[in-house]
């Protein structure tokens, strides 16, 4: 079966944060397009999974856009996008079999958030023969899907190497000299013993903050109104559980997790995950967020040495450290400032009191604690 290409009749994505879904669009029944003709345009890109159709949804792109320019590769997708291809999950898989792909080739960014990640994704981009995606929404889609159980674990693998082969060998046909980096949001994480399973030899960095100056900035980045009704916090609790290993293995609870507590147990989560990297035996790279702040020079130069990457041009690299790398998104600095919820010292003092009480907990008694919550 061929490809099938489609006229946007319209865009329909709510939250520009939100992950990325065949909902985001409405557009016609389409025409075939020959796999090659499809493979040999560099202006389209994978953009999400249509799991009930069993497909995925390519977007087209105009000639002058470069995706990875953009904080938010899956943002910058939806609001370039043009038209749209279809490709059936056994073409998908067809295409990707015959993609000769070294996975020394790849460098995987995981992350708590909030912490700089997609700052270093932006200062790598600045190198020749890397294409940086910053948050590929694919990814996104398969932690949702991702059973904890892993019961469907070998389904997620496949999808997981098909869809990586494909983002990297549509943005440059000629993947003999290229390497690519692939940032995830910080719950991608979940999906890194896959990934490191199925690419053995890519390089990992992971990068970390504090859960104080997490909290902060994450309080910062709560767009609105923060979540207090035990209505609004289950319906969060239960969203964030499908992404959130750690939230989803909580017992039955009296009452809803508080907004505070479903953020430090995110957190939490995250470096469960990172324990197990290095239980597998692929201990990542960790980058302080302070660090790299601080000393962005120095830190650089560590990475770019893990990676084997080349340290011509750090002046021009380093230039990205003095600008906003979210800019133009909802999490820019403009933005946050006019979004940010208002807290009084007192109440921030109280979040970060009950986030630091919860991560003592945690690492004392691991799950045990978590379940002595009042």
């Amino acid at each position: 079966m061929n490809a099938k290409i489609h006229k946007i009749n319209r865009k329909t994505k709510i939250h520009p944060l939100g992950i990325a879904a065949p909902t985001d669009f409405e557009f016609d029944e389409g025409e075939d397009i020959a796999v090659e003709t499809l493979l040999k345009n560099p202006h389209i890109s994978l953009y999400c999974l249509d799991p009930d159709e069993r497909r995925v949804i390519l977007v087209e792109t105009p000639e002058d856009v470069v995706l990875s320019d953009f904080p938010f590769y899956y943002s910058a997708q939806y609001q370039q996008a043009v038209r749209l291809v279809t490709l059936s999950y056994d073409r998908l898989h067809d295409i990707a079999d015959q993609i000769d792909f070294d996975s020394q080739q790849l460098i995987l960014i995981y992350s708590v958030g909030r912490c700089g990640s997609t700052l270093l994704s932006s200062a790598l981009n600045q190198l020749k023969n890397i294409t940086v995606f910053s948050e590929p929404d694919v990814y996104s889609q398969l932690v949702r899907q991702r059973q904890w159980n892993g019961n469907n674990d070998a389904q997620i693998s496949k999808l997981l190497v098909s869809c990586t082969k494909l983002i990297c060998r549509q943005s440059t046909p000629k993947i003999s000299d290229r390497r690519w980096v692939i940032k995830l949001r910080s719950y991608g994480i979940e999906l890194a013993d896959l990934l490191a399973n199925n690419f053995p030899q890519a390089k990992i960095l992971f990068l970390y903050r504090q859960i104080e100056t997490w909290i902060r900035s994450s309080l910062r980045a709560s767009i609105g109104e923060i979540p207090d009704t035990p209505e609004s916090l289950e319906s969060m609790q239960k969203a964030v559980g499908n992404l959130v290993s750690l939230i989803a293995r909580f017992p039955e609870p009296n009452r809803p997790l508080s907004y505070i507590e479903i953020l430090t147990v995110t957190w939490l989560s995250v470096l469960e995950c990172l324990q197990r990297l290095h239980q597998q035996g692929y201990p990542p790279f960790i980058i302080n967020f302070e660090d790299l702040i601080a000393t962005p020079n120095s830190v650089i130069k560590q990475i770019f040495d893990f990676c084997d990457l080349p340290h011509n041009n750090l002046s021009q690299i380093l230039k990205v450290f003095t600008q906003d790398s979210q800019s133009s998104t909802a999490l820019s600095w403009e933005n946050l400032q006019r979004t940010q919820p208002q807290l009084t010292p007192e109440q921030l003092e109280q979040y970060l009191r009950e986030a630091k009480s919860l991560v003592n907990c945690y690492t004392n008694c691991k799950n045990i604690a978590l379940r002595a919550r009042e």
